[in-house]
């Protein structure tokens, strides 16, 4: 129970979104699956950054909210295409998702990696100068899907593709109903 959980500081009528970067972002979509889920309330929209599970992981989920879904065009970090971002929003269920595919190119040293979500990286892969572009778009996405679930504001894709400013050669933009591939 929400209220239990946080208390007075969330009303009955709260707008709460759930997600995360990597087990977080996976563990938001195991906490949302119906039967055995964690949470007692349906969350209002999904932001995950490349989540990652074990085993079956992400695939073998669901998600049935709005989903704004972060993930790569290579592998890094042992992160797999088909277990992270690109399966968080292909088992999406509805069609307000848009997600952010960062074009990764293989450029060592100063490649954009799966801890770029993360202000520091981490020890593995430190954050680059080459990717603090991406928080910043990050930031606008977010931006319009929040008003697109809390505003009804109808965000397009062309809105979410102008989002990405002088970076546009970097992001894939998938959007709705339209399948997300690599």
């Amino acid at each position: 129970n929400i209220k239990e959980r946080l208390g007075v500081i969330v009303s009955p009528s709260a707008t709460i979104f759930v997600g995360g970067h990597s087990a977080g972002g996976y563990s938001a979509i195991e906490a949302m699956q119906e039967n055995g889920g964690d949470l007692s309330f349906k969350p209002a929209g999904y932001m995950g950054c490349d989540p990652l599970g074990r085993g079956a992981g992400v695939p073998a989920l669901k998600i049935e909210c709005p989903t704004f879904a972060m993930g790569f065009t290579i592998q890094t970090c042992g992160v797999t295409l088909d277990q992270a971002g690109l399966a968080a929003y292909n088992i999406t269920s509805n069609s307000n998702r848009v997600m952010m595919q960062i074009i990764n190119l293989r450029n060592f040293g100063n490649q954009i990696t799966h801890c770029i979500f993360a202000s520091d990286g981490c020890p593995a892969c430190p954050s680059h100068d080459a990717g603090a572009w991406v928080r910043d778009v990050i930031g606008k996405f977010s931006t319009l899907f929040v008003d697109s679930v809390v505003k009804g504001k109808d965000a397009t894709k062309n809105q979410y593709e102008a989002a990405t400013g002088d970076k546009a050669k970097l992001v894939n933009v998938f959007f709705g109903a339209e399948p997300a591939t690599v």
